[in-house]
């Protein structure tokens, strides 16, 4: 059944180290519970495997250590389409942040005590690493984010005092053009 399965994405060639490296694994309606992912190389890096509702499998893997790296994708023992791969990781990605898009009516001005949103867009700039978001100001605000199925993401605070706030979006710690977005707080 192994013959089924096939790899798809760029990091099966291609990684960086120190930022989370993603590929699709297609399933074909098989079983998850008999896949498995191990790499070979200078270092062992951390895998993540995230079952998707489309029936795929996305593998996420991250290395501090650069070099050659084999990854084998196997299925009952069998090694699927496209494995073993040889995968080459770079030193450090430098994300460039310059056109990822922030909107919403929580950018400027906030509710105290309401949920406020903010919508960021990173898919012209095509990063695909965590957002790093945080607040400061007044009061410590409830602050959360979910990624959304069209490749945005919303940004959801929730302040607990009136006053002035900062607003801190990044990926890979570089800044989104804006931020800190500095927002006032009223009742």
């Amino acid at each position: 059944m192994a013959e089924y399965i096939t790899l798809e994405g760029e990091a099966t060639q291609l990684g960086y180290a120190n930022v989370p490296n993603t590929f699709k694994i297609n399933m074909c309606g098989m079983n998850v519970s008999k896949l498995m992912v191990s790499f070979e190389g200078p270092a062992k890096p951390e895998v993540m495997l995230t079952s998707q509702r489309d029936g795929t499998v996305d593998c996420t893997y991250r290395t501090i250590v650069e070099g050659e790296y084999t990854i084998n994708v196997t299925f009952d023992e069998e090694h699927v389409i496209g494995s073993p791969s040889k995968t080459q990781v770079k030193g450090e990605l430098i994300v460039d942040t310059s056109k990822v898009k922030v909107t919403g009516a929580g950018l400027k001005e906030g509710k105290n005590r309401q949920l406020n949103t903010v919508t960021v867009d990173p898919k012209e700039a095509k990063i695909t690493s965590q957002l790093q978001v945080y607040m400061e100001g007044t009061s410590k605000p409830d602050v959360s984010y979910r990624n959304n199925d069209n490749g945005t993401s919303t940004v959801t605070y929730k302040p607990y005092t009136i006053g002035e706030y900062k607003l801190h979006l990044k990926y890979m710690d570089q800044p989104v053009p804006g931020s800190p977005f500095t927002l006032k707080v009223k009742n």
